[in-house]
């Protein structure tokens, strides 16, 4: 999955017809980036949670902290899932802390090529929403897309629930040794 197809999604679910370019459709594609990191802000997802490790900056925390460290520009939201007993302070782009090296979870802006499945649908079904009234005037479709949206939301958040849920996989072979 690209972004041109997710664009068409949207499309389709708008009675529109698909594209090649994605800048061909600048009414989609103008908004495009700000809902999908809305959408990838508002729930920790597995296919975009990622691991960091900062390393602090050399400037001085202008307030009780020991160190400052540069949130990446990938990640979306910091989950606050610090090493035990670590305490660390958002503020914008910066991140304060008392360890010299800041270990925690977080949401990366992801490609599309990464995201599962029903995120994908969920993005579309976003932009399809957030565009509605400009392809289509019709406030019909778009309650019902935003019905569709909170039922398939529901279950995208158990999916993804029972996918990132820590459980023991136990292997049996059938195979006997001779």
């Amino acid at each position: 999955m690209n972004k041109t197809d997710v664009l068409n999604k949207a499309l389709i679910l708008l009675g529109q017809g698909v594209i090649i370019e994605p800048s061909a459709e600048v009414i989609i594609n103008k908004v495009y980036d700000n809902v999908k990191e809305r959408l990838l802000r508002s729930h920790p997802w597995s296919c975009a949670l990622k691991d960091y490790v900062l390393d602090h900056v050399n400037d001085v925390p202008p307030f009780k902290f020991n160190y400052m460290f540069v949130v990446p520009s990938d990640c979306l939201r910091v989950i606050a899932n610090f090493q035990e007993n670590t305490i660390a302070v958002r503020k914008g782009r910066y991140l304060y802390s008392d360890e010299p090296v800041l270990k925690f979870v977080g949401i990366s802006n992801i490609e599309e090529a990464f995201m599962s499945s029903e995120v994908i649908s969920l993005l579309a079904y976003d932009l399809a929403i957030e565009t509605c009234m400009a392809y289509t005037s019709d406030k019909n479709l778009k309650e019902q897309l935003r019905t569709e949206r909170e039922i398939m939301l529901a279950r995208a958040k158990m999916n993804d629930v029972k996918e990132s849920s820590e459980t023991e996989v136990e292997y049996n072979c059938g195979w006997g040794l001779r």
